[in-house]
């Protein structure tokens, strides 16, 4: 019988009822995406109602780690502490994505690759993006036990990520990390933008795409809304940018369960 798969997302306050939202648009993803018994788990440091099915922990304690002047997402380094997980390997993916193929193959890939930590290479600049990844935290725990220690590495953006990078390397993880195939997982807005000049080559990058990740400004229940959209075709002009390509229904059912 195959393994059942864990799956954990980390949302912070109670962001005006958005989280559970996102919440029950990604497992409804999981659900129709993943073919083989899989647990979402969400960790949470606020009471929150969560479709049946998924996991719900309290995550509270993990604000005794998180300091005034860190960014909300660097609740995320506490996944790296087996200990405060509880689980030996997980996926870790961001509620802001939009899942649009079956994830099987993919899963049982990155299961079976040796490296203690998958990861996304940012679309933007030299670092890790942590929309999503694979870990075991025992083996890299020491990117935890920095941050827990107070060691706060530069960060050229807010949040985890730079963080993540800067301790793997002071740590001499790197041999440790591994990439996630680049077409498997794409941004948005990046796609967006190479729509404007390329509208081929950015199609063909979103029909292979099994992983949307919309980062910044819009998110996923505004850029997928029929207002948005309205905008954009009808005022390409906007500061917004150009219309460009998008396969905007296709991830727009996704998101609606259509």
């Amino acid at each position: 019988m195959t393994a059942p798969v864990h799956f954990v997302c980390v949302t912070i306050g109670r962001m005006d009822g958005m989280a559970e939202l996102y919440l029950s648009r990604l497992h409804g993803m999981l659900q129709r995406h993943v073919h083989r018994p899989f647990t979402l788990h969400c960790f949470s440091d606020v009471a929150r109602q969560v479709p049946p099915g998924v996991v719900l922990h309290d995550c509270s304690e993990w604000r005794r780690f998180v300091g005034p002047s860190d960014h909300v997402t660097c609740h995320k380094l506490c996944l790296f502490a087996p200990e405060l997980v509880g689980l030996a390997e997980f996926f870790y993916l961001d509620l802001s994505i939009v899942v649009q193929q079956d994830l099987d193959d993919w899963l049982a890939r990155s299961l079976g690759r040796a490296e203690d930590l998958l990861i996304v290479d940012d679309w933007n600049y030299d670092c890790y993006n942590s929309s999503v990844m694979r870990i075991r935290p025992g083996a890299m725990r020491a990117v935890f036990d920095d941050f827990a220690a107070g060691v706060r590495h530069p960060a050229r953006v807010p949040g985890d990520q730079d963080q993540i990078h800067a301790a793997v390397a002071a740590h001499g993880l790197s041999a440790r990390v591994g990439l996630f195939d680049a077409a498997d997982i794409v941004s948005y807005k990046t796609l967006r933008r190479l729509g404007r000049r390329r509208p081929g080559e950015a199609k063909r990058a979103f029909a292979g795409a099994l992983i949307v990740k919309f980062h910044g400004r819009p998110k996923p229940h505004v850029a997928l809304s029929w207002p948005y959209h309205l905008l954009r075709v009808v005022l390409p002009q906007l500061p917004l940018g150009g219309a460009g390509y998008l396969p905007w229904r296709r991830l727009r059912r996704e998101w609606n369960g259509r």
